[in-house]
């Protein structure tokens, strides 16, 4: 859910700061929920806000509490960060219960993230340790397995605080949800080129989905809450035409995750 706040928003793959491509120009990173649901206060309890800054600008993504110490959200949300503002504990942006001042070294892009592609479209944030709470509260991962659920048809939510529809003017004061359905990757390889195993797509259908702000933000099943996406992108005929939207497939990335937090014990 990455809610561009100091620069215009590209029709392109960006990342937070600048335009670097795209794939095959057919996709665009993700930044608000599309006409979503009103969130309740601590229904999203893992559900962070993220303001990062480049040296030159300023942008706003999404992220989840995963433990604690640690914050997970999409590569493209970070790779060009130099320090940032973690936002927890609250439904109504940039007004948290708890914030938490990152800088470089306490982002963990992954090795592999390309941009062009946005293949491995992962990223940490370490942050000083958090009390949890009501409103404060981590996301539940899958276990590792040796294999895991494709999840097609199943109902998930993606929550945000971006523009509402490819109208809207101003980001969503209020924390938004979007109930949707994964699709196959066959039906997302359709509309995008690249599309691999990595990822996981979700159906936009009433023009309901995630769109420009989104991105970084915890896509989770509808039944337990357990997060199986992040946020990463959507079609460039935008978040009102019916595309599908994508997504980092967490299950992916599960040994990814638990080796980063141990190299970075301290």
């Amino acid at each position: 859910m990455k809610l561009l706040i100091a620069l215009s928003l590209l029709l392109c793959v960006t990342s937070a700061f600048e335009n670097r491509g795209s794939m095959a120009q057919k996709v665009a990173v993700s930044s608000r929920i599309a006409n979503g649901q009103t969130a309740g206060a601590n229904d999203f309890p893992y559900q962070v806000g993220l303001s990062l800054f480049d040296g030159k600008n300023e942008a706003f993504c999404g992220g989840s509490l995963i433990n604690k110490k640690w914050v997970l959200t999409a590569a493209h949300c970070t790779f060009d960060a130099i320090s940032g503002t973690v936002y927890l504990g609250s439904i109504t942006l940039l007004d948290p219960i708890v914030s938490r001042e990152v800088d470089k070294c306490n982002i963990k892009v992954h090795e592999a993230f390309d941009m062009e592609t946005l293949f491995n479209d992962i990223a940490l944030i370490k942050i000083a340790s958090v009390t949890y709470s009501d409103a404060i509260q981590p996301v539940s991962l899958p276990k590792c397995a040796s294999s895991y659920d494709t999840y097609i048809g199943e109902p998930v939510m993606a929550s945000g605080w971006g523009h509402t529809s490819d109208k809207a003017a101003t980001y969503s004061p209020v924390l938004k949800f979007a109930n949707m359905k994964v699709v196959s990757n066959e039906v997302c390889a359709h509309e995008y080129t690249h599309i691999v195993t990595e990822m996981l797509c979700t159906s936009t259908v009433n023009r309901i989905g995630t769109c420009y702000g989104d991105s970084g933000g915890p896509l989770v099943l509808a039944s337990s809450k357990q997060q199986i996406g992040i946020i990463s992108f959507h079609s460039l005929h935008g978040c009102d035409a019916g595309k599908p939207a994508g997504h980092t497939r967490v299950t992916s990335y599960l040994d990814w995750i638990q080796r980063t937090m141990e190299r970075t014990l301290n």
